[in-house]
């Protein structure tokens, strides 16, 4: 007998199956990251609509049979049009979503990464700003979540607060002159200063980021560091700036 269940969810990514059907990967409150079977969702005439769009909020039906776990009803609960509407924020939105992807586990509620997701959302629908800064504070917040964000507000080895800085991959951030090992490859310099953008796109919430003055140079590199960083702890992540296309 089919258990049928229930969830609310995003949308982060949909694949073509077959003549008609599509295969949505759906992050929830309840389950966590859901990969789901829409049968007939690419029919013109779909039950399921635009809820199954991505960067869609809709609260799903779904049960499992032989294996699979199929969609039966979908609906919109927001639809972000607004956002959709903005090239580069939907950009944004796309590539946190794939980020979302790579790093959550199927079938294991993250509801703290939910919301973070949820706030990202509103905010690049709502504020002004720098989209790569939103970006950058999104990964360094879903890092923070998992217990994996690198130590920026001190040295990582001995928590003295450094006047120069060199950014350790191996040792899980800056560290001061003291602790600098100069003849390891994997240690670099980084400016305080940067190392304190940073930090404060970590701790800020969304709708205050505007408040850092961080140039588009520095927020780029700075996310190519954490691409990086994430990459040597976790599975390899794509690290080029370029549009996602709808998948």
């Amino acid at each position: 007998m089919a258990h049928i269940r229930k969830a609310v969810g995003f949308v982060i990514r949909t694949i073509d199956f077959g003549e008609s059907d599509r295969i949505v990967t759906v992050f929830s409150r309840e389950a966590g990251k859901l990969s789901l079977l829409a049968k007939g969702a690419r029919k013109t005439e779909s039950r399921f609509g635009a809820a199954l769009d991505l960067l869609t909020l809709s609260e799903l039906v779904y049960y499992h049979r032989e294996g699979l776990k199929l969609v039966s009803q979908a609906d919109i609960v927001e639809a972000y049009s607004k956002l959709k509407g903005d090239y580069e924020h939907l950009v944004t939105g796309l590539r946190c979503a794939r980020w979302i992807n790579r790093l959550l586990e199927d079938d294991h509620a993250e509801e703290r990464a939910f919301i973070l997701f949820h706030h990202l959302l509103d905010a690049l629908t709502q504020e002004e700003g720098s989209v790569i800064l939103y970006e950058l504070a999104f990964k360094l917040k879903l890092l923070a979540g998992l217990g994996l964000d690198p130590t920026l507000d001190r040295c990582a080895v001995c928590e003295r607060i450094p006047k120069q800085s060199w950014f350790s991959m191996e040792k899980g951030g800056i560290l001061c002159e003291r602790c600098h090992d100069g003849n390891h490859a994997g240690e670099f310099p980084i400016d305080p200063g940067t190392a304190r953008g940073l930090y404060m796109a970590l701790r800020l919430p969304f709708h205050k980021l505007k408040r850092l003055k961080i140039s588009e140079e520095i927020a780029a590199a700075s996310e190519r560091l954490i691409d990086q960083f994430t990459a040597h702890h976790l599975r390899p992540l794509p690290t080029a700036r370029r549009p996602l296309r709808r998948e």
